[in-house]
């Protein structure tokens, strides 16, 4: 398994409790994004407005709204966001991002 399927929907709810959060995007979602034709760059905000967990291959994703202007909503892995260190949940949020990460490069 990659993911510790009970402690993913309690960070589930618990993410769920504090939206929306501003997060920003990982240099692997930028070129993901640019496909699309969609600008974007590192410094600039997104807001996770839902969450939902894609089982274990999936892990938890993310619907993202995209700057102002743009109109995309976009779901995107939460492995893919950055959350600012001042959040009250970034440590959990980057404890599950590091875990999940190791475990898909493990298999």
């Amino acid at each position: 398994m990659i993911d510790n399927y009970a402690k993913a929907l309690e960070l589930i709810e618990n993410i769920k409790s504090h939206l929306p959060i501003t997060a920003y995007p990982t240099q692997n979602l930028l070129r993901l994004i640019q496909q699309k034709k969609i600008n974007l760059s590192f410094d600039q905000d997104v807001l996770i407005e839902d969450v939902m967990y894609m089982g274990d291959d999936g892990g938890i994703c993310c619907n993202i709204r995209m700057p102002e202007g743009k109109k995309e909503v976009l779901i995107a892995s939460l492995t893919h966001l950055r959350i600012p260190n001042k959040h009250p949940l970034s440590k959990e949020i980057n404890d599950y991002q590091k875990k999940r990460i190791k475990n898909l490069s493990n298999q």
